[in-house]
């Protein structure tokens, strides 16, 4: 029985590139799930921000969405005449 449990884990000579196959793919799983969940979050965030901006003011605020080069295409909410760094 051992001996077929070493004969799987060394796969006929390939475990190599079969295990480094499989570490692959599962770290780029990791990382999809992983930045899937930042930008839920961040997209959460937005709109909670602009249902409070939205909300919060009597007069029609207008929001807008800027692009700063500096934080690498990040996307950045301010309200009218408010600037956010």
């Amino acid at each position: 029985m051992l001996d077929s449990v070493a004969e799987f884990f060394a796969m006929g000579g390939y475990a190599r590139f079969v295990w480094s196959a499989y570490a692959v793919t599962f770290f780029v799983l990791f990382v999809n799930l992983l930045v899937s969940r930042i930008e839920h979050r961040r997209l959460v965030n937005r709109l909670s921000l602009e249902r409070q901006l939205d909300s919060g003011s009597s007069k029609s605020t207008t929001v807008n969405m800027t692009t700063n080069s500096e934080t690498s295409g990040h996307t950045a909410l301010t309200s009218a005449g408010e600037e956010r760094s």
